[in-house]
């Protein structure tokens, strides 16, 4: 029998995805009420039918000459579930025409967008292109400042109190999955019944972990009070708010966290937590050097930012569909004692697809009273965590103790990457426990961050910590790296933050993996903060030239008046009666020198010599042992320079920088670190963002040094450097006090 023209192209679309990929003339029902285009009172059955995660696909296959009958029939098909939150895809399909559409409810404006392809695409590809969809139209920004609006008209139309805000919020986040509530809550007649389908959904979701269920958040859904059309019009704005903002392809963002803070502004008697920002948290997840295997531990979780994100980062390093489950229930581990941030952070999960397997409620440190301890126990040493992630408590001392808790919880060998407090390990109170840390586990590298944190945190100077279980210290070198220039501004509340560049961060990363910019320093209890500059303890077993030379280099001042150093015949000089003005270089742009080399790249930085990276430059470079650099701006972004380097290896520089040559002397490594440290004194206070550094400004600067009848006495300079040279281990200690006194 031959075949029927529709089926030969039924057969044709088969083929291409496989006979098992679609559901043949599906059946319509409650979820996807399609109708009969014979009798629409009955449910009809699309040709081929297939639901995904983020979206629908429906396929309209027909004969040679009725492709617009396939139009019409697959428009009708999605529309008659035009109420479902997911996006729909259609597809029209005849032997010589093929369309794809695009339809969203939200996204964009409710109508459909037809997709550029003319043949059948792989569903790799249809992927491709829902994703690209569905990232959000709106800025995570435009969000946030909705929610000022939604939360005025929660406070001026209900009786929710400030506390219950978010969970009201969050409780219709978690509704846009319910597409029988999305169809049918504007068409209630009483607030109850509105309320009692909420609570519903947030029940089905919220199952209890332990003894504790936070559907006991929710209880404040049975005394809401508001004018009905006024309530339906709050749900709604929320609804058309995060509707376009996808949580299933948006992992990398505690949104829910951010509308959190926003929402604990309003209640005047909460006290807020500390957000850790987006960029902070994805930066510390890099240094865990994750794993597709990797299972991640946050003993104090707040909002879940750590495991949401991590979440992310664990799917995008599995490429197999069916690894997602075993991500979501054996791959994340996390426990807060605050009820409140735990309600909040399995909101965040139901959000991003379901990862609160073994999300814990309980205490987590000192007495460990976590809700069915023994499971929480046994999930440990089952899953065998070998990474932490954390930003702990900072009040009462407690990050410590958070740490000791998460390395103990730790297999060998693992990971625990914080952020806490730079000086948290060198406290008087903190130094036994850091001391038995340390006999068992190591700090591998310390990496200092500017603060980025509002509220309570204000004033705190924090730096990431990164541990390696099981190896112990034993004078190995700690590493350091400086990021205190981040790319970013940060304000005074959270939506003032600005992000200036995205690539210090990645930069970071790539440097740090390759030892580019990055110093070591031997360990001690003592060393175990970050110091942009490294300070020598000096006893005979540590004395060496290189030491004496390097704090030789620490001389910012010309009044030291102690021993031998004399400044009686010393006086003022303009910068070019000292550096040569006919050899002023100006840095330049480096982009086009993009490689990673072995040439250091000197930039507005006052850690590291100036040194910011190495690249490649092939011939084009200045040449060691010549020139001092000079910074034009400060490396905090501002415009207050004050630091001068000499340059003993060949170089370049940015356009931030000056390169001075000694007007009528040869420059000299000892000569270089005391006359850098010299420049650096004179420019304290001089320039700033009302009266930036110019090559003319210089020229009326005035620096003090000593003089033989009126001229530099450069002798004087090498009675000096053999003063250094030749002095005991005695005099060193005394120039070292006369240092650390002057710059006090």
């Amino acid at each position: 029998m031959a075949e029927k023209p529709e089926d030969k192209v039924k057969n044709a679309f088969q083929n291409f995805y496989g006979v098992a990929t679609f559901q043949k003339e599906y059946n319509g029902d409650e979820k996807f009420p399609f109708k009969s285009k014979a009798d629409p009172s009955n449910y009809g059955s699309p040709d081929f039918f297939l639901e995904k995660d983020d979206y629908i696909i429906v396929v309209e296959c027909k004969k040679k000459g009725d492709f617009k009958k396939a139009q019409k029939e697959v428009k009708e098909y999605i529309n008659d579930i035009s109420n479902c939150p997911k996006a729909k895809i259609g597809i029209a399909y005849d032997e010589a025409n093929i369309e794809y559409w695009f339809y969203h409810p939200i996204v964009p404006k409710g109508g459909w967008k037809k997709w550029k392809f003319t043949d059948l695409i792989s569903l790799s590809e249809i992927d491709k292109q829902v994703k690209e969809e569905l990232a959000p139209k709106v800025s995570k920004e435009y969000i946030i400042s909705q929610l000022d609006m939604i939360n005025t008209k929660i406070h001026t139309d209900t009786n929710i109190e400030p506390k219950n805000r978010l969970f009201f919020v969050g409780a219709i986040i978690i509704a846009l999955e319910d597409a029988a509530f999305l169809a049918a809550f504007d068409k209630e007649k009483d607030i109850k019944n509105i309320n009692t389908k909420l609570k519903q959904i947030i029940e089905a979701k919220f199952t209890a972990v332990g003894k504790y269920s936070a559907t006991s958040h929710y209880s404040f859904l049975d005394n809401v009070t508001c004018n009905l059309e006024s309530y339906k019009q709050i749900i709604k704005t929320i609804v058309d708010t995060f509707s376009v903002y996808s949580f299933a392809t948006k992992y990398g963002s505690d949104v829910l966290g951010e509308v959190y803070n926003k929402f604990k502004k309003y209640a005047d008697k909460q006290k807020g937590i500390v957000l850790t920002p987006n960029h902070i948290v994805n930066f510390m997840i890099e240094l865990a050097e994750f794993s597709q295997d990797s299972v991640v531990l946050d003993l104090c979780m707040g909002s879940g930012t750590f495991l949401t994100n991590s979440f992310g980062k664990l799917l995008s390093l599995n490429t197999d569909p069916t690894k997602i489950d075993d991500i979501k229930t054996k791959q994340l581990l996390g426990v807060e004692k605050s009820d409140e941030m735990y309600a909040i952070c399995l909101l965040n999960m139901l959000m991003r697809g379901d990862g609160r397997s073994n999300l814990y409620y309980g205490d987590s440190t000192t007495n460990f009273e976590i809700e069915n301890k023994t499971f929480f126990c046994d999930k440990i040493n089952v899953l065998k965590p070998k990474k932490c992630l954390m930003n702990p408590p900072y009040e009462e001392n407690q990050a410590i103790i958070f740490i000791e808790r998460g390395l103990e919880l730790l297999e060998n060998e693992g990971k625990l990457v914080v952020i806490c407090p730079n000086n948290t390990f060198i406290k008087k109170e903190n130094k036994s426990k850091t001391a038995n840390l340390l006999k068992n586990n190591t700090i591998e590298l310390i990496v200092k961050v500017p603060n980025c944190f509002k509220g309570t945190r204000t004033s705190v100077d924090p730096a990431i910590f990164v541990f390696k279980k099981g190896i112990s210290q034993n004078n190995k070198d700690i590493k350091f790296y400086d990021l205190t220039d981040d790319g970013w501004t940060y304000s005074a509340d959270r939506k003032g933050d600005r992000q200036k560049s995205d690539t210090k961060y990645n930069e970071a990363i790539s440097n740090i993996q390759n030892t580019i910019g990055v110093f070591t320093k031997p360990f001690s209890v003592e060393s175990i903060t970050f110091i942009p500059q490294i300070k020598f303890e000096l006893n005979k077993k540590e004395f060496s030239e290189n030491h004496f030379k390097y704090l030789c280099s620490y001389l910012k001042t010309i009044e030291i008046q102690e021993n031998n150093i004399c400044i009686d015949n010393w006086k003022s000089f303009n910068f070019f009666d000292i550096f040569d003005r006919n050899a002023f270089y100006n840095g330049q742009d480096s982009k086009m020198y993009s490689q990673i080399g072995n040439i250091p790249l000197i930039g507005a930085s006052r850690v590291n010599n100036g040194i910011i990276a190495y690249i490649d430059t092939g011939n084009k470079k200045f040449d060691g042992n010549k020139f001092l650099t000079l910074g034009k701006v400060g490396d905090d972004g501002t415009f207050i320079p004050d630091f001068c380097f000499y340059q003993k290896n060949d170089f370049f520089a940015l356009s931030t920088v000056f390169i001075l040559t000694l007007k009528e002397q040869v420059l000299t490594e000892e000569l270089g670190l005391i006359l850098s440290k010299i420049v650096s004194k004179s420019l304290n206070g001089h320039f700033n963002q009302k009266n930036q550094m110019s090559i003319s400004k210089l020229g009326k600067l005035k620096i003090w040094l000593p003089a033989k009848n009126d001229e530099i006495d450069w002798d004087y300079f090498k009675k000096l450097d053999n003063f250094y040279t030749n002095s005991n281990i005695e005099k060193l200690k005394e120039l070292k006090d006369i240092i650390d006194t002057l710059n006090k």
